[in-house]
């Protein structure tokens, strides 16, 4: 199966040069660190800067336990998402870069691939843009639903949805490279990235799907947090929200390389 020689590779270039795992730590780091701070929010000395927002837009009580707790989901989706299109499109870019090193030198340089992903950054962003604006229309489509009370309906559409937001990653992955190895511009790398995609379409849904199915169960236990704060203990939403930085992490980053490197393998094939 190419998918699984892919991995090995990726998993073998990863082993000879842990400074390619840099990227994904500082991307885990700004997460942690907006959660820490999206925690400590109602508390001094952040609350001079946090709370009246959060008065503003969500009330009062959003500001004393538990109910701090309650809104704490809904906040680091948005700080993941400003982390994701200013940290996570440069740190991606660094990636691309190191990997394809890499595999060339074994000797990846920091600096000079963190120079080029900072002068491609722009049109990173709007690659960016374009994937999470079709994922976000995509997401949009169960709320239409949620008056349905047939539970089993409300759900399969959810993770019908989930499904194909990967399958719009799996189209979208190899614009990033077609960008930072090809130094192509935004129109061309779209058509170079959509090309390549297509011919090796089952591959790169290999790549692409089975490490985002891990990201499951993260899902189920958000939708279910105020169950289980209830049930358990209110900082629980915590630690779904940590173990789900760490996974997206090994998921990101799995993905990133694997789709990189097969790209590197078959682009003058």
């Amino acid at each position: 199966m190419i998918s699984a020689r892919i991995w090995r590779q990726t998993l073998g270039i990863l082993r000879k040069n842990p400074v390619t795992l840099l990227p994904f730590f500082i991307i885990g780091l700004f997460d942690t660190i907006s959660l820490v701070f999206i925690y400590l929010a109602p508390r001094p000395p952040l609350s001079i800067v946090l709370a009246p927002p959060i008065r503003t837009f969500f009330g009062e009580r959003y500001l004393h336990y538990p109910f701090n707790l309650l809104l704490i989901p809904q906040l680091f989706r948005y700080t993941h998402i400003m982390v994701t299109a200013t940290i996570g499109v440069l740190m991606t870019g660094l990636a691309i870069g190191l990997i394809n090193q890499a595999k060339e030198t074994d000797k990846p340089g920091i600096l000079s691939n963190l120079i080029c992903a900072l002068k491609r950054y722009l049109t990173l962003l709007l690659i960016w843009l374009i994937i999470f604006v079709l994922a976000f229309l995509v997401y949009k489509i169960p709320s239409i639903f949620l008056s349905i009370k047939n539970t089993t309906i409300a759900y399969t559409i959810f993770y019908l949805s989930f499904l194909v937001t990967i399958i719009i990653q799996a189209i979208f992955v190899y614009v990033f490279p077609a960008v930072l190895i090809e130094q192509r511009g935004l129109i061309s790398a779209i058509k170079r990235g959509l090309s390549f995609s297509r011919k090796h379409f089952l591959t790169t849904l290999m790549l692409v799907v089975i490490p985002a199915l891990f990201y499951l169960p993260i899902i189920i236990l958000r939708a279910k947090t105020t169950v289980l704060m209830s049930r358990f203990f209110p900082e629980i939403v915590l630690v779904i929200l940590g173990a789900g930085i760490i996974i997206t992490l090994l998921i990101d980053c799995l993905v990133t390389y694997s789709t990189t490197i097969l790209f590197l393998n078959q682009r003058r094939a």
